[in-house]
């Protein structure tokens, strides 16, 4: 075999000066390869001609490579890199876990600056929280079955019937809605408006406001939670405002000033005998 390759060699060498270089030749497959489908087809897999790019499609679409980096691990071990500590160092602010912010103003512990400013003003507390409750809610209440209007209408019916959800501090009664109106009704609240008391007095109607405090209206709302049955605040008490002692306001210690001032003077006079015994 070698013998005849080195006389085909020097044949050709004697017919042609010029050295030629004998390669072999592969053939080149005339498909480039094999790409997914995208939805629909029938087949799994389809031949890509050679010079050809693939469609684009959901099956061929990824991130530039270093577009997602994997986020490091702490705290896994010295040979992690980062453990122990984690790479926040030892003790202080940053290396706790929380990291909440202090409040605005916050100087590290000393007393600020706003400790220095004076307060100026006064803060009163925040205002009562009355529930409103207006006329035509009430009237299409009774229409609907869910309020009675043959007996008195209470915090607790408007609280029950679902008319208003949750009651704090009172409750108002408001006069929007007023011309729908029809019904006789009784209110005991603890606050109206006159445009409200005229409108109910109009169809024969009364209301009373109560002083009651937040535990009375507690006891209102759940009475078996109470021993005795819960009434305002008395007459002889000094915070009882003076808007319950007008009868413009139906407040309901209205018309009884006189008698409360012959009790009061009764009761003086028993504590000066008693001085005067002593």
């Amino acid at each position: 075999m070698f013998v005849v390759r080195s006389l085909f060699r020097r044949s050709i060498g004697a017919l042609c000066p010029t050295p030629i270089v004998v390669r072999a030749v592969m053939p080149v497959s005339p498909l480039r390869g094999y790409v997914t489908p995208g939805p629909g087809s029938k087949s799994r897999r389809v031949p890509v001609p050679v010079g050809v790019k693939p469609t684009i499609g959901a099956y061929s679409i990824k991130d530039n490579p270093g577009a997602r980096r994997k986020k490091k691990r702490v705290g896994r071990g010295l040979g992690g890199g980062r453990g122990k500590t984690s790479g926040r160092g030892h003790k202080g602010y940053n290396a706790r876990a929380s990291k909440s912010r202090p409040v605005p103003g916050f100087e590290g512990g000393q007393a600020g600056i706003l400790k220095a400013i004076p307060q100026l003003g006064s803060n009163k507390g925040s205002k009562p929280k009355i529930a409103r409750v207006h006329l035509d809610t009430i009237q299409h209440w009774i229409d609907r079955g869910r309020l009675n209007a043959g007996s008195a209408i209470g915090i607790r019916e408007l609280v029950e019937s679902g008319c208003i959800k949750t009651v704090k501090n009172g409750v108002v009664i408001l006069a929007r809605g007023g011309q729908f109106l029809k019904s006789k009704i009784e209110l005991q609240v603890t606050h109206a408006s006159q445009r409200s008391i005229a409108l109910i007095e109009a169809q024969g109607g009364s209301v009373t406001c109560f002083d009651y405090d937040r535990k009375t209206i507690r006891a209102l709302l759940h009475p078996e939670k109470f021993l005795g049955v819960p009434e305002p605040s008395s007459p002889f008490s000094s915070s009882v405002p003076s808007r319950y002692f007008d009868a413009a306001r139906r407040g309901y210690l209205a018309g009884k000033v006189d008698q409360i001032m012959e009790r009061v003077n009764a009761m003086k006079e028993k504590e000066k005998e008693r001085a005067r015994a002593k």
